[in-house]
């Protein structure tokens, strides 16, 4: 059904083409970025607008993880998910069966990345003016940065973005061709009739309940105490009962001894506080964290200091070499592509110009499950220091009508009423929380919503509701006798 191999090739000749050479190096660089990834392109691309002499080394794939074994392949196999899950659902409703062959539809993710991937295309940033080289680098000193392929590229300033690569952990007994982290797992030619998923952070969580969508028996491992765990209980509740309803079996405060086979039939050991059980599996998805590609890089002959694999940076995004910088996944906190572009867009202004800025953000941060969980908090606020309100979806005549059971919002506010902060459950929650985020931006109290006419019926209305309902809470006793007095003499 889907030619898969056909799409990966057609993307690699754009974004990693076989027969692409390295330019001739310039004397000199303004600037030279290490990584294609979202933050080394729009680092790359900042500067160029600028008109610095910009360098970029990119090693494998231009757009980086987000483009070829992150978000693009990942939302597009969810995509695909959803569509038959709610199609199954949709028919069985009348008695009917709906019955189609997934076993190759995991390839289909590639159909997402063809259509993206010419923005990142390698040459459309050599029209750009950007000299772009496809190699490993590493430093040979402050100011010069040496190629495999045998260029040396010297430097007024650098940046760092060389990204991060999926953890890795050492099981007992296990197969190697059985594990499979963000990296393989798009790859796969067919299903696996039963995945096992170590962990169950962002990515295990959307890819346990996308393959079990089409198909596949999922477990998950996993040493939280509860999915969604820096989210609210209820939150993680309210997600545990839906990947139930799906079938989806979890082992808590649990880890995996070893991998044990009988015959052609494969088992993992898996031990949690409450007892010591087998797990039969295909194949095993890693998906227990991330760590900084430094490995290789030769930052000590530059003097740039590492922390466990992270560079460290301070909050203008300068390592410990003030020329040179770094953002993204490679200073190792939030690992998100949006964070890495805003990081970048800072990294930029502060390499450059004047008017320096700390890279300091509220975040949003979405896990696209269905429903989709979506979060934002304010720099240096914790939700355990705010009032939280509270609302579900069913007090919304559009969500009523289309059987919204397993929404909400809570709103986090000071003891002005300033919003600062919020988590969303709803299938587009990650859609309606920048409202919330612009209202943070702008210190909006959580009433002015009440203000704000939406169209009717549309969801977004719930936060008109909440603030309705946070603005009579201050209809005082005091302002309903003067109100009173009003009516009766006015």
């Amino acid at each position: 059904m889907f030619n898969g191999k056909g799409k990966i090739q057609q993307i690699n000749a754009l974004v990693s083409p076989a027969n692409y050479h390295n330019p001739t190096p310039k004397p000199y660089y303004d600037f030279v970025v290490l990584g294609g990834g979202t933050a080394g392109l729009i680092a790359a691309l900042g500067a160029n607008a600028l008109g610095a002499n910009v360098a970029l080394i990119e090693s494998r794939h231009m757009g980086g993880d987000c483009l070829n074994t992150g978000c693009v392949p990942s939302k597009g196999l969810i995509e695909l998910a959803q569509k038959y899950h709610t199609s199954r659902m949709f028919i069985e409703k009348f008695g009917q069966t709906l019955n189609l062959d997934t076993s190759s539809w995991v390839q289909a993710s590639q159909h997402a990345r063809a259509k993206i991937a010419p923005h990142d295309a390698v040459d459309r940033f050599v029209k750009m003016g950007l000299d772009i080289f496809m190699s490993k680098a590493s430093f040979e000193n402050p100011h010069v940065v040496a190629l495999e392929t045998g260029e040396k590229l010297r430097f007024k300033k650098a940046a760092i973005c060389t990204g991060a690569s999926a953890k890795r952990l050492l099981i007992e007994g296990v197969d190697a061709a059985d594990v499979l982290t963000n990296e393989s797992i798009f790859h796969l030619a067919t299903l696996p009739g039963k995945l096992l998923v170590i962990g169950s952070g962002p990515i295990g969580c959307e890819m346990a309940q996308a393959f079990s969508r089409l198909g596949t028996k999922v477990t998950i491992v996993t040493q939280s105490k509860r999915l969604f765990e820096q989210n609210d209980i209820s939150i993680s509740r309210l997600m545990q009962n839906v990947f139930a309803q799906e079938n989806i079996d979890i082992h808590f405060d649990a880890h995996i001894e070893k991998v044990v086979p009988r015959g052609s039939t494969k088992y993992v050991v898996v031990r949690s506080c409450a007892a010591r059980i087998e797990v039969q599996f295909d194949k095993i998805l890693m998906a227990v964290g991330r760590v900084p590609n430094t490995e290789g890089l030769k930052l000590y002959e530059a003097g740039v200091d590492v922390d466990q694999k992270a560079i460290v940076v301070d909050r203008y995004l300068r390592t410990s070499q003030k020329h040179i910088f770094a953002s993204g996944d490679v200073i190792g906190n939030t690992m998100f592509t949006h964070h890495a572009d805003a990081q970048s867009r800072v990294l930029v202004q502060n390499a450059f110009t004047p008017f320096s800025k700390k890279a300091v953000f509220a975040t949003p941060k979405v896990t696209y499950t269905q429903p989709e969980v979506a979060t934002i908090c304010a720099p240096g606020v914790s939700f355990s220091d705010c009032k939280q309100v509270t609302m579900s979806f069913d007090k919304v005549d559009r969500a009523v009508i289309k059987d919204r059971d397993q929404a909400l919002v809570h709103v986090y506010i000071d003891e002005k009423q300033h919003i600062q902060g919020a988590e969303i459950v709803h299938p587009i929650a990650g859609e309606i929380l920048p409202q919330l985020q612009l209202a943070m931006q702008h210190k909006m109290k959580l009433g002015d919503f009440s203000s704000m006419m939406y169209a009717y019926p549309t969801e977004s209305e719930i936060l008109r509701k909440i603030g309705d309902r946070q603005r009579a809470q201050r209809f005082t006793p005091l302002l309903q006798k003067i109100s009173r007095w009003m009516v009766k003499w006015l």
